[in-house]
């Protein structure tokens, strides 16, 4: 009988060894496509992460770009302005002694057309 027993124990510890290994390789699997599986989405989020940066470097750049036209148009503008309030606060007359000494250079006023009626 008590070799009966042991026998029987002996089965039974043999039987749950073998559960226990089939556990583990189960897990070891399951391990094993979880790494695969994170390690694919890593890729795909460095991918992503390096298109972020690329775009960020060029939105950047677009950036200084728009900036330095900016500061060009802001000159350019205010000298439009004051070359505009200049010509304002010079009188027509006074704009010709400035700028046209020679007689034949000078403008001449523009004349009122009159209607030139066929009659």
């Amino acid at each position: 009988m008590l070799d009966e027993k042991k026998k029987k124990r002996m089965l039974s510890n043999r039987e749950s060894a073998r559960r226990s290994r089939m556990k583990r390789q189960q897990y070891i699997r399951d391990l094993h496509d979880q790494v695969t599986y994170l390690s694919a989405k890593n890729g795909e989020m460095d991918t992503k992460c390096k298109e972020m940066v690329d775009r960020y470097s060029g939105m950047e750049a677009e950036n200084r770009k728009l900036r330095k036209q900016g500061k060009e148009l802001k000159q350019r503008l205010q000298m439009l302005e004051e070359t505009l309030d200049a010509h304002q606060e010079c009188s027509y007359d006074s704009f010709q002694e400035l700028f046209v000494e020679e007689p034949w250079l000078k403008i001449q006023p523009p004349l009122h057309s009159q209607a030139v009626d066929g009659n």
